[in-house]
């Protein structure tokens, strides 16, 4: 298979919606733009592309990002030379631990629904049938009474 081109994806692009090819252009740059922005400065947990997939961050990565970046804070702390150089880290850092925070949330909702489903307590889960608040009380209890007799009937039967 010959691998395309992106500037072959345009042209067809831009053939096929009829759109100039510098609309085509702008528009997807600025897509592409904004999803590698929002993968590489750590926004969400995820992020799906359309018939691309879902993007996840690694844990793992994360953690070790943390300890590298705290590594090169404690060398350059104090220096005030580095000081533009700390901020942006330590802004790194605080993005890190919110997505961290995200991730331990999202693990703990899984852990449960898993323990839920595990334990089997899934079957009762249903809530339980109340009366219709439109309608009038008379109506619930000529209802009940009508389910007893069908009942009584079968039971003849």
């Amino acid at each position: 298979m010959i691998p395309k081109k992106a500037k072959d994806f345009r042209k067809q692009t831009a053939e096929d919606t009829g759109y100039s090819k510098e609309l085509v252009n702008s528009f997807l740059d600025f897509y592409w733009e904004r999803v590698r922005k929002d993968l590489s400065e750590l926004v969400y947990p995820k992020i799906l592309v359309p018939n691309l997939g879902t993007f996840r961050i690694k844990h793992w990565k994360l953690t070790e990002t943390k300890d590298h970046y705290n590594q090169i804070l404690g060398r350059i702390e104090g220096n005030f030379q580095k000081y533009k150089m700390y901020k942006d880290i330590t802004d790194k850092v605080q993005k890190i631990e919110v997505i961290e925070s995200e991730l331990l949330k999202e693990k703990i909702r899984l852990d449960n629904k898993k323990t839920l489903r595990k334990n089997g307590d899934n079957q009762n889960n249903m809530e339980e049938q109340s009366s219709d608040m439109a309608r009038l009380p008379e109506q619930d209890i000529q209802e009940q009474k009508s389910g007893e007799a069908i009942q009584g009937e079968n039971a003849d039967m």
